[in-house]
């Protein structure tokens, strides 16, 4: 029986996804004040952790202005994961300047398995540039697919200049998943940027519950790594020991 929190959590999602629907069709017939370029692009992830869970995805990207304060990004993804298989996504990402220093991200994705796997993520919230340069973001994350698995999220993100080329990144999230107990993520990373629109990122962490804030365009990102759906849920997974995740990530821009 879908408890009350799962009826809130679903009606926050759709809310959100009409609304970055609905922003997206006011700026695009809005003429932009800034000359920013359109920029296209590519990367791949990967994302490992125990029990031989392994994520691998290669992704396409498209980022345009939609106006002086909004701007889009579209992506297409093919992953390969070691618990449902292999298959294609398509991402919608809006950001909304609310300040000169804040704004409001949001992002949608659908995922399609090459067999019956079906899922969807929708993740939004506001984040901050701060005084020292970095950047602060608070979010909240449903996941849903047909094996049974839904899990809501508070997640916060925040990284910061160490060295011209290089920025810290700390990830933290509580999940709460359907049909199983609660879990917490945290991570420490690296992005190190030796040219203007190369990337490359580095991030281990530590999952109760094997649920993971997984940053990559991987398909199960805080659902549980191992399994798939409340009928395959036992007291053992309920019980295991915090995991260690590894995750890179390389992203190649122009111009």
């Amino acid at each position: 029986m879908t408890s009350r929190f799962d009826d809130r959590a679903g009606i926050i999602s759709r809310t959100v996804t009409t609304m970055c629907l609905a922003c997206a069709c006011i700026a695009a017939r809005v003429p932009s004040a800034m000359a920013a370029p359109i920029i296209v692009g590519g990367g791949y992830d990967y994302v490992a952790s125990a029990g031989g869970q392994q994520t691998r995805s290669a992704l396409a990207i498209l980022a345009a202005p939609l106006g002086s304060r909004m701007s889009a990004t579209l992506a297409g993804i093919r992953y390969d994961d070691a618990s449902v298989g292999s298959g294609n996504g398509a991402l919608a990402g809006l950001t909304l300047g609310v300040t000169p220093l804040t704004r409001f991200r949001a992002w949608g994705t659908r995922y399609v398995g090459d067999q019956d796997f079906r899922a969807w993520r929708v993740k939004a919230g506001p984040e901050a540039t701060l005084p020292a340069g970095g950047t602060l973001g608070v979010f909240y994350a449903h996941d849903e697919n047909n094996l049974g698995d839904r899990s809501n999220s508070a997640i916060a993100e925040l990284g910061m200049p160490i060295v011209p080329s290089i920025t810290g990144r700390v990830n933290g999230s509580f999940t709460a998943t359907h049909g199983a107990p609660a879990s917490m993520f945290g991570s420490l990373g690296l992005g190190w940027a030796p040219l203007r629109n190369f990337e490359i990122t580095g991030d281990v962490g530590r999952a109760s519950h094997g649920a993971i804030n997984q940053t990559s365009s991987g398909p199960r990102s805080r659902l549980p790594l191992l399994g798939g759906g409340e009928s395959t849920a036992t007291s053992s997974e309920s019980e295991r020991p915090a995991e260690t995740v590894l995750q890179l990530g390389v992203r190649l821009l122009f111009p």
